[in-house]
C-alpha cells in the first residue's frame, strides 16, 4: 500500500496505475473487486506466452508475476527475468 492509500499486489506493481485506494474502499471490497488482484488470482500458467510450452513450467509455474510485470509490463508475457531455461533456448 502506498502512502496515499493506493493498493498494489506487491512492490513490483507500484509503477502500475493503482485500481483501488484504501481511502475509497475497505480492504475486503478491494480484495474481492480489484481488477489486478483478480487477474493475478485467475492467472493460468498456460496463458503465459513464452512459458506455455516450456518443459519447466510445472516446476516454476511461470515464475513471479511481479517480475514479469516489471520486465514486460504484462503478467501474461514471460518469462520471468530470472528464468534460466528461457535463456538457454
Amino acid at each position: 500500500m502506498s502512502p496515499n492509500g493506493d493498493v498494489h499486489p506487491c512492490e513490483a506493481f507500484k509503477s502500475d496505475k493503482a485500481v483501488s485506494n484504501i481511502n475509497q474502499h475497505d480492504l475486503y471490497y478491494i480484495w474481492q473487486n480489484d481488477k489486478r488482484l483478480n487477474q493475478l488470482r485467475e492467472l493460468n500458467k498456460y496463458q503465459i506466452s513464452n512459458c506455455n510450452n516450456c518443459s519447466q513450467l510445472e516446476n516454476c509455474k511461470g515464475g513471479c508475476p511481479g517480475q514479469r510485470w516489471l520486465k514486460h509490463k504484462d503478467v501474461l508475457i514471460g518469462p520471468d527475468p530470472g528464468c534460466i531455461e528461457y535463456e538457454i533456448k
